[in-house]
């Protein structure tokens, strides 16, 4: 049994994502990425969701998953801006 941190979610319950995954951070054991502004998902960086932290203090072992939709034009950049980040780890 495992822990599914979604980062967007914690915004309709009015909760802070980064302090929520600071709290939770080592029970995560799959963590959902996606960008959030005015309850809306966006695409990665243009919402309110401080991601790259909680990317970047992530264990190596554990799953991220864009949990959101993306048109197709725009998964290979998504993809790449997230590898960006695991890559400075």
């Amino acid at each position: 049994i495992g822990y599914t941190y979604d980062a967007g979610n914690w915004y309709w319950v009015d909760e802070n994502p980064s302090v929520a995954f600071k709290k939770l951070k080592n029970q995560i054991t799959n963590y959902h990425l996606k960008d959030i502004k005015d309850k809306e998902t966006v695409m990665l960086g243009e919402g309110d969701t401080d991601w790259q932290p909680m990317v970047l203090s992530l264990l190596d072992n554990i799953p991220i998953f864009l949990e959101y939709g993306i048109p197709d034009e725009q998964i290979k950049h998504e993809v790449e801006l997230v590898n960006s980040v695991i890559n400075k780890r």
